[in-house]
């Protein structure tokens, strides 16, 4: 299953180590999935998903900052205000700003 094949309204950006990563709706939450292959792929997480939840949402799209030091920001809204969450760990742990 190709990366992002099963979310909706996905942004995919490329990170410095070359991994690309979608960020995207399904059921009302926001997902991250990472691929080391071009986006052939999910990657499994370490606890054997293929995706990792962020936080529930509207019905917008998510967007996603991928930074240098494997630092990523999602902004995604919920009930109407734009929330922005912070991983610091490529995305294993999310935290709310």
């Amino acid at each position: 299953m190709p990366l992002a094949d099963d979310l909706t309204k996905a942004e995919i950006k490329t990170d410095a180590a070359g991994r690309v990563l979608a960020v995207g709706l399904d059921g009302g939450w926001v997902y991250l999935e990472i691929s080391d292959d071009d986006g052939a792929t999910p990657k499994p997480w370490p606890d054997g998903t293929l995706r990792k939840p962020i936080c529930a949402v509207d019905e917008e799209p998510p967007t996603i900052a991928v930074f240098h030091d494997g630092t990523l920001i999602v902004c995604a809204t919920q009930s109407g205000l734009v929330r922005t969450f912070l991983s610091r760990d490529d995305g294993e742990h999310w935290e709310g700003l």
